[in-house]
Formats: structure tokens, sequence, C-alpha cells
């Protein structure tokens, strides 16, 4: 890497320590502003049903709908799927003697969570969804799962766009629903018997895909889920739903203080083995685990519960491997004989290539899994990903950057790295 020289080596190294400082106490800080609580952002990662409070819902099967065994675990699964993407991927979803669908969410710390839970819970027991050529039962044409095959968002412009897939069945019923409506009337969009909306039926057109045009990408993304819902192979029952809370019977303070001494122990380690770049690792350790912290915060799908830490202690001894690799590729070129300078630069050069494929045979699982796998599953791949990502890019950048830094004051004096030659 390019040395950098003394003067912009102060100053690159006041800004990252202001950085640091501002980053680490937001990041992990939690404070109060007048009547206004700041929990961090740590604070507000999500957490799995393992270590906060839940609510459960149970919906009766109606008996007019298809009990099968088959059909309650499709509709169970799709309930998983839709809870997922809404940012519960821990969510538990069972039948009770197939007669009911109990589910099971975590409940965030506050009012607003409670009710967003509270609401998310109504919803999976939204009601079959239909398209009429009138507000009347009698006039229904495309029912739910016997005609939607698939639901997707689209965007042009400032327009949100939700897209019925029809399968061969529905198309046929919905070119029925248009013939009846013509040119003049309207086709109305109904969930659980109850009118959600209409549209004039002059303004589409037969075919596989029905396209349903929003102005507000919110409201595409909630009507998209409740479209989702409302094809359940089986119908709940709404009238007969029990809402409750359970409160949180575990902590997650011993996970986080085993995470803690993981951490501790590797940055003694480091330390010890290899001195001032050791030192260097807890700057660096430091800002990989800020960028983490708001990355797990910001992705919504992602919720810590037992299984998402096991994947963070995982990816942690990733990001541990690979910067001991570079530390340990240094030490080994500073005991054949180079200089520090050289050992630095030569060392960092044979480390790249062994750094770069080690963290793409990790990453290429991780990300088909983030892709293809959904639930619980989907969030340990996304915390692989991530932790792969900042590890890849502390070992081959941050901290062969700070070394630098260290070396513009340093001038290769061998005693701030304590390797010691065998005299010959």
């Amino acid at each position: 890497m390019k040395k950098i020289k003394k003067k912009p080596a102060i100053l690159l190294t006041i800004l990252l320590s202001v950085v640091l400082v501002v980053g680490s106490v937001f990041a992990f800080v939690p404070m109060t502003f007048g009547h206004t609580q700041y929990k961090s952002i740590a604070g507000a990662i999500s957490l799995g049903n393992d270590f906060g409070g839940s609510m459960y819902a149970e919906y009766d099967i109606t008996k007019e709908s298809s009990a099968e065994d088959v059909d309650v675990q499709k509709s169970i699964q799709i309930i998983k799927s839709v809870l997922a993407d809404e940012g519960y991927p821990s969510a538990e979803v069972h039948s009770i003697n197939y007669d009911k669908i109990r589910v099971e969410l975590s409940v965030g710390e506050g009012e607003d969570n409670f009710k967003d839970t509270y609401a998310l819970l109504k919803a999976v027991g939204v009601g079959v969804f239909e398209l009429r050529s009138s507000s009347s039962e009698e006039d229904t044409y495309v029912v739910g799962s016997r005609h939607i095959k698939g639901v997707s968002l689209s965007t042009y412009q400032s327009y949100t766009y939700v897209n019925l897939e029809f399968n061969s069945d529905g198309e046929e019923a919905f070119d029925q629903l248009l013939a009846k409506c013509g040119d003049s009337g309207s086709i109305y969009v109904c969930m659980g018997g109850q009118t959600q909306t209409s549209f004039q039926s002059k303004n589409v057109t037969g075919g596989k895909t029905l396209p349903l045009t929003f102005s507000d990408y919110n409201s595409a993304l909630d009507f998209a889920m409740k479209v989702k819902l409302g094809t359940l192979p089986v119908e709940l029952n709404a009238d007969t739903v029990k809402i409750n809370t359970i409160p949180n019977n575990s902590s997650i303070l011993p996970i986080v203080i085993a995470l803690g001494a993981i951490v501790l122990a590797a940055i003694v380690y480091f330390i010890l083995r290899y001195a001032i770049m050791g030192w260097m690792n807890i700057v660096s350790t430091l800002a990989m685990a800020i960028v983490a912290t708001i990355l797990f915060c910001s992705i919504q799908i992602i919720e810590f519960n037992t299984s998402a830490f096991l994947a963070l202690f995982v990816g942690f001894a990733i990001m541990t491997m690979l910067k001991n690799n570079y530390m340990q590729q240094v030490h080994g070129e500073y005991l054949q004989g180079k200089t520090i300078e050289a050992s630095l630069e030569s060392g960092y050069k044979k480390n790249l290539m062994g750094t770069l494929v080690t963290a793409i045979a990790i990453l290429l699982p991780a990300i088909v899994l983030a892709f293809v796998a959904s639930g619980i599953i989907k969030t340990m791949a996304m915390i692989l990903v991530i932790t792969t990502l900042l590890g890849l890019f502390e070992s081959i950048v941050l901290l062969p950057w700070l070394m630098n830094i260290v070396e513009a004051f340093n001038k290769g004096n061998e005693k701030i790295y304590h390797i010691k030659r065998e005299e010959v």
C-alpha cells in the first residue's frame, strides 16, 4: 500500500479518533434527551422470541375451507415467508390439531412496536383475496389460491406496481370478469368478504398478469403482503381470532457476555502475539463493530435469536482468522530477514490472494442461502455474508492502512513489533 507521510497521518489519526468516538456513542450508548429516550443503534436491533416479549394469535380454520394436512402446511409456509419479509424471520407458526393456526411474533419495546405487531397479526387473518364485478359475493370471479400463483412488486418512475400472476384457471376467470364488467364497469378488490378498493375495467387488459398501480411504495408493500395472505390454501376466521402477549422469560445478557468474552480473548491474543498490530486490531475491531451494528439494525429481515447469535460467533471467528493470516504473513516476512517496512509490504501482497480466495469460498454459499432460503436460515446466511465482507475489508484494507499510519511515526523501528529473529 502507498506510504503515508507524517502530517497526513496526524490528520487521519485525529479524524479517525473522532469518528470512532462519535460512532461508538451512538451505536452502543443509550441516552436520554429530556423526555426522549435514545436506545442506541444496538438497542434498536430486532430480537427474536428467544429474548424479547412476544405476542401470539390463534386463528380458527373455517369449516368451509379445505383443511387437508397438506393445505395447512402450505399455508404455514406462506405465513412464515410473509412474516420473514416483514422482519420476523424467527416467527413461530404451527397448527393446532389442524383446526387452528398459531402465530407467535417477538415484540420490541415501546407502544409503536406493540401496535405494529398487533396490526401484523390481525393482517394474517385478512381473509380470502377476491376480484368481483360488484360488491356482492355472487359476482366473485377470481379467488385467492385457486387463481393466483404469485405476487411481485415492480417500480417505474414514481409508481409502484403490485403484479398479480394468474394460473391458467385464473387467467380464464379474469377474462370472464372483464367480459362481465365491459368497458364501463368496475372491478372490486375484496379481502375477507370486505371491499378494499375498486378500479375501472377499461384501464386493464386480460392476460397472465394484472398490475395494480400505487403512488405510495409502503402502501404497495402492505397491499402485496395482504394479497399473499389472502391466497392461503385455507381460510382463517378473523372474527374468532385470539391475540395475547407472552412476557419475556429469558435474558440476552449471558450471550452478550459470552460474545464480549470471546472478543476480549481475541484482542488479548493479538496484542500478546503481534504487539503493535494487535493494538491496531482494537481500532479495526471497534470500527467493524460499529458498521456491523448499523447494518444489523437497518436490514429489516435480520432478527437476533439464539441461532442468529450462533451465526455471529461463526462470523467473528472468520474475521479473526482473516486478520490472523495477515499478521502471521507479516511476521513470517520479517523472520526471513526483511525490514519492517518491507515485511509489511510483501506480507500484504502475499496474503492478499489467499484472503480473497478464503473469503469468496465462504461468501458464495452464504450468498446463495441468503437468496434462496427463508426464515432464520436466511438471517444466519445474511449475518455470515456481512461479517465475512467486513472481515475481508478489515484484513486487506483497514488493518494495512492503520499500519501505514503507524509507520508514518515509527519509521521502521522494530521494538514495537516484539519480533525476535533467531541469532545465527
